[in-house]
């Protein structure tokens, strides 16, 4: 066993695991009763956690955690809060766009409550950049343009490479969202995601049908920031394996930030699920048209409840 120094003496010792200098290896192997447990997982033993070689994380527990370590520390902040008890089943929304760390969630349970009454509910808090956050004035400053009469945001330079880390880091915390659902298997969920909110979602059912779980009723996207085109198809086949239900794709044509900060930060080679739809045909992934009532990216939220009444009738 390793042996760790715990005082002046080498006959005061501890084990590493206890003196912290490892993790505690039980927390990434023992099922979770609530998701919530997850955030124990990942921030119990966090700096000693980030300290590990790759090469010594990549083993057993890479199956458990499973991205790069590089990756998991680029991500600042991750957290599953629950905002309400109910049944065994969740529903986890998930914020986009510089909201994703807000905690406030009255902008998606307001409209939705009778949808989802008997359900737990949960927030994924989360941070794709600070670097986005800090872009965003100067680009406001400096870039702003009319296109078909209405202005919209340019993503110049600054902006768009912080927009692209932060896509990046949203396949990150999908990928960890991922591994909390798998780490509670008596459980299922439903998962809503706006903007970046939604990538994560995305990612997140990716890395689900990579373990054969189908433990998602349904998925709900709006306004995603995540490729639509005839390139992606493989990766939205891959995510409807992970689902019992449908994955809702709701986009509209008159997104226009979503747009060019979507296509800017891929250098206009790739097209948002979240403006033109999803090309894959298939029976678990419904295009759904918010273009009539949906004309803003921050307006998606506030339309949720109208998008899930459209869907029953």
């Amino acid at each position: 066993m390793h042996m760790a120094k715990a005082g002046e003496r080498w006959d005061d010792n501890l084990c590493a695991e206890h003196d912290g200098s490892v993790p505690n290896m039980s927390l990434w192997t023992r099922p979770l009763s609530d998701i919530v447990e997850f955030n124990d997982v990942i921030h119990a033993d966090a700096t000693n956690f980030l300290a590990i070689p790759h090469s010594t994380i990549f083993g057993k527990l890479g199956r458990l955690l499973p991205l790069p370590i590089s990756d998991f520390r680029a991500l600042e902040h991750f957290a599953i809060r629950k905002i309400s008890d109910g049944a065994q089943h969740g529903i986890i929304f998930v914020n986009g766009f510089l909201s994703e760390a807000e905690t406030d969630t009255c902008d998606w349970t307001g409209s939705t409550k009778q949808y989802f009454e008997k359900a737990t509910c949960y927030h994924l808090d989360w941070e794709a950049t600070r670097h986005l956050k800090n872009a965003l004035p100067e680009a406001l400053a400096s870039a702003f343009v009319s296109i078909a009469n209405s202005h919209i945001l340019f993503a110049g330079a600054n902006i768009a490479a912080s927009w692209h880390l932060s896509m990046k880091n949203a396949e990150v915390a999908g990928r960890l969202l991922a591994s909390a659902i798998l780490r509670t298997p008596d459980w299922s969920f439903t998962l809503a995601g706006h903007s970046l909110g939604a990538r994560v979602i995305h990612f997140a059912l990716v890395e689900l049908a990579k373990h054969g779980s189908k433990r998602i009723e349904n998925a709900y996207l709006l306004g995603a920031a995540v490729g639509g085109g005839g390139k992606d198809d493989d990766c939205w086949r891959q995510a409807a394996n992970a689902v019992r239900g449908k994955i809702f794709n709701c986009f509209s044509s008159e997104d226009s930030t979503l747009a060019m900060l979507y296509r800017g930060a891929n250098v206009m080679v790739s097209r948002p699920a979240g403006y033109s739809g999803i090309h894959l045909e298939h029976a678990q992934v419904i295009n759904v048209d918010c273009s009539d009532f949906v004309k803003a990216h921050t307006l998606w939220k506030s339309k949720f409840g109208e998008i899930i009444r459209r869907l029953e009738h």
